[in-house]
């Protein structure tokens, strides 16, 4: 699999067409509030900075100039002009940004219209890079996980280590500290963790592991991410249509209210169980 980098101009460049973009994006959206959609698509097209900070929180749209999370700047668009929205439409704009649709609710081929060639494959690289990446560790964290327990054997935390060794060669620890190395972060410092840098650390691990893998065990590899996210995804469906249910919310209205009240020096503390 080959990666395709986004040609981009310079930082202050980009910072002055960012400005402009998000002024138009008002202008639009402020004229024709119901079609936010079309609007923040239409400022995804034109943006070209790669990453901006915002409240002190770093905000990575094009990870190494090739993998394009186009969700992330939809997000920081979207929060640019939510102010200029009605209420119903505000709602339906949180609404769409918390589907995880591939495309945004747009057909593919449309979508690859809008993005145009460049962002297209841009964005290929981040579906395969980060998106799949990760569910690749879960499905082998789910396959390791399986053999253990097959072999009577105790499923441990360190599941995630194992994964990350049949996967990468190394532990999450030690993998992260050559990330950090090579990307110039000093580990002394105590680098925040945030989504952006995970994004980075987890790009890097697929680079990482198909420069070290034949090109048909890379392939067989896709197969297994994509199987994982199948699985991820059909139980997130099931879980958003059991949260629609009135018998389902009566259930976790009765399981939550029997919890409010418990012997002992905490007794009044509210117990939820998020699994």
């Amino acid at each position: 699999m080959t990666t395709m980098t986004v040609e981009s101009r310079s930082q202050p460049e980009a910072e002055d067409d960012s400005g402009s973009i998000l002024n138009e994006l008002s202008a639009r959206v402020g004229a024709e509030p119901h079609r936010w959609r079309d609007h923040i698509f239409n400022a995804v097209t034109q943006w070209s900075l790669p990453r901006e900070e915002i409240a002190d929180e770093p905000h990575v749209y094009f990870i190494g100039g090739e993998a394009f999370n186009w969700r992330r700047l939809a997000e920081r668009l979207a929060w640019h002009i939510t102010f200029l929205l009605p209420e119903e439409e505000e709602v339906a704009m949180a609404l769409w940004l918390e589907d995880d649709h591939m495309f945004g609710g747009l057909d593919e081929s449309h979508f690859r219209r809008v993005l145009g060639h460049e962002k297209w494959r841009a964005y290929l690289n981040y579906f395969y890079g980060v998106t799949l990446e990760r569910c690749l560790a879960l499905y082998a964290g789910s396959r390791i996980a399986k053999a253990k327990f097959g072999g009577g054997q105790t499923v441990s935390d360190d599941i995630l280590d194992e994964s990350f060794e049949a996967l990468y060669g190394g532990t999450e620890q030690e993998l992260w500290i050559a990330f950090a190395s090579e990307s110039g972060m000093s580990i002394e410092s105590g680098v925040a963790r945030t989504l952006a840098i995970d994004d980075e650390f987890t790009y890097w691990l697929f680079k990482r592991r198909i420069g070290t893998t034949y090109l048909a065990h890379v392939a067989h590899e896709v197969n297994h991410g994509l199987e994982a996210l199948a699985a991820i995804t059909e139980a997130d469906k099931r879980r958003k249509h059991m949260l629609t249910l009135e018998d389902c919310r009566e259930l976790l209205e009765f399981k939550l209210s029997k919890r409010l009240v418990h012997r002992g020096p905490n007794a009044g503390r509210m117990l939820v169980n998020h699994a």
